[in-house]
This record gives C-alpha cells, structure tokens and sequence, in this order.
C-alpha cells in the first residue's frame, strides 16, 4: 500500500504547495481570527471538563459522565493539536521540501515491513471504513471476498504537517479529478489457490515464448498447476484477472440446505415413542450386565422408558406368518421315498 502512494501523481508537489501557502497565511495573519476562537474554545472546554470532575468527586460517577467526560477530552486534544500545528507553521519553522516529504513516505516502508501486528492500531486510522463484497474470479470455482476502502495520505504525515492538506482542492481552470492525497484501493483478502496466483504470471511468461516445463521451474510450480492457471487466464480478456460482482449468494444456513436436514428416526409401533437406536442401545447395555436405574443414568432416559424397551426385545416372535392376523401354514409330513420297480435287490 505505501509502495503505492509513491507513485500517485502530484502528493508531494501538493503537500509542498499546501504547507508554503498556509505559512503565508500564518506570516500575514491571515488565521489570527482561527486562532482566537480555537483559544476560547479551549478554554470553554477546560472549564467544562472541570466541572464534571467536580461531580465525579462529590460522588455522582456515573457511566452518562464518564462518557461525556471522555468527549471533552478528545475535543480538548483536537483543538490543541490544531494549536500546535499552527503555531509550527509560523515563519520561522522550516518548510520541508518534495524531497523531504519522499523520505518521510519512504521510511513508512520499512516501519510497515518490521512491526508486524502492532501496525494494525495505525492501519484503522489510515482505513477508518473498510467495506468487503464477495466477489468472484473469472474462470476461478470459490467465490473470494476483496476489501475496498479509501486511503488518506493525510494521516501518514507527521502532526506539524497536518494542516497542509486541510484546505487542499482542484487548482482554478482545471477538470475536476480526484483527490490526489486519497487513493481509492481494493484488494482480494481471501487465500487464493496457488493456481490462481500465479495466472497472471504465467500467461507473461507464456506470451514471452517458455514452455510450460521452463514457467513451472521459474515459478517454482508442478506443472499440473501452471497447466491450471494458464487454463484460467484464457477465460480472460485481458492480461489480469477479471473480478465479477456477486449480488446473490447461495443459502448456506444449516437449515435451509437439503443434506443437512435432521434426520427423525420412525418409533416402532406400539412402544410408545422408542426408535430402534435406543432399543438396541438399551440391550447392548442390558447384556453388559446393567440394571435398568444404571441403563437409565448412562442413557439419560427415565427407567420406564428402558424397562418399555427391555419389554420390547424380550417379547416372544412369531416365525411362522408373515402378517398379524396370517394362517399358519401347514406342512406336509415328509414322503418316504420308495425305490423304483426294478431297481430293488435281485436276490
């Protein structure tokens, strides 16, 4: 991100424009007016702080004061950092010059590089709004989520260089753009397959006529994964990825999604409710040598409820029918078989 703001066209000669204009101003007078009313609001405010401390000690505390409490604390030490910026821009303070606004951009380079996760606190000033939006990659089967978000040059400048910017606009007779002290940014914060990170590269290193042997090897790839991501590039139509929004996802509650319904075991008829997992959890428990009341702790059921499920599977079975109310089937006595005529004993 602070390799970027580098490159943006016209920071540093608009910062170095902003700080000599307002310390003409400061030279003329010209915010002498400013700095009387911000003086009397600080004082108003001081005041005002006072007395709620006042409350605070007379044992009123409540959370209502202690939130108002901190409100005039952070007015106060807006209005004083304002005081202070004005006053270093009195004309004797140095103007830096472009070359001194690069390096002071330059060394956030590798403060970013060597803090790590105690950046974070001053990432949320850079980025006060952040807005992700699943999106998805042309050719590519997940959806991956990137993060918008506007980042100002402003709040990478040291406290006595924060006036600079405050009153910055589009210089008179030209076409409106952009804020060039703002950079508009977006990026894929989802991991990507590797596939899908290399494309890019892949297809430059093709187009520069490698094999698909000698891009594996520069990339440090198998060659079945190249093979992917220059599959994914020619669903492109440029030489980068195209990300498409999504403006409909798909229902993933657990509730809505047809596998993972809960399943409702059928209760045998005539038990009153009790399914064949816990007949047969009863039994293999009854046949560890359990009592009923052990059965009913380890289960967590009632004791009636396995003594109706010990009655169950100990019932006696019909073999004979098929169906409740089916005649028994007779069976014919067996044949004695009689040998042939014939083909008795000779003698």
């Amino acid at each position: 991100i602070l390799d970027c703001l580098l490159d943006i066209d016209g920071v540093v000669e608009a910062l170095c424009n902003e700080v000599r204009r307002q310390a003409r101003q400061v030279a003329k007078g010209a915010s002498h007016a400013q700095v009387a009313r911000d003086r009397k609001k600080l004082k108003t405010l001081k005041k005002g702080l006072d007395r709620l401390l006042d409350f605070i000690e007379a044992g009123q505390d409540s959370p209502d004061i202690q939130a108002r409490i901190a409100k005039r604390q952070a007015e106060i030490a807006e209005v004083e950092q304002r005081l202070k910026a004005v006053q270093d821009l009195a004309p004797s303070a140095e103007l830096p010059t472009p070359e001194q606004v690069r390096e002071k951009l330059a060394e956030w380079v590798s403060i970013v590089e060597a803090s790590g996760e105690d950046l974070l606190p001053w990432l949320r000033v850079l980025m006060p709004r952040i807005e992700v939006y699943p999106v998805k990659i042309k050719g590519a089967a997940k959806l991956a989520l990137e993060a918008r978000f506007d980042l100002k040059l402003l709040h990478l400048l040291p406290s006595e260089w924060a006036t600079f910017l405050r009153h910055h606009g589009v210089p008179p007779k030209a076409a409106p753009q952009a804020d060039p002290v703002v950079k508009k940014m977006a990026m894929i914060v989802t991991d990507l397959p590797r596939y899908v990170r290399i494309a890019p590269e892949a297809k430059r290193l093709r187009d520069r006529g490698l094999t698909l042997k000698a891009i594996a090897h520069k990339l440090g790839s198998q060659k079945n994964i190249v093979w992917e991501a220059l599959k994914l590039m020619d669903q492109q139509n440029g030489e980068e990825l195209e990300i498409l929004e999504v403006t409909k996802l798909r229902d993933r509650r657990r509730g809505n999604h047809p596998s993972r319904q809960p399943k409702t075991e059928k209760a045998i008829p005539g038990t009153g409710g009790l399914t064949e997992r816990v007949v047969q959890t009863v039994k293999d428990l009854h046949e560890q040598g359990l009592s009923p009341h052990a059965i009913a702790v380890r289960v967590g059921c009632r004791v009636n409820t396995v003594r109706r499920a010990l009655t169950y599977f100990r019932r006696p079975r019909r073999t004979g029918a098929t169906f409740k109310n089916a005649r028994p089937v007779k069976k014919s006595p067996a044949k004695s078989k009689r040998p042939r005529r014939g083909m008795g004993n000779a003698n």
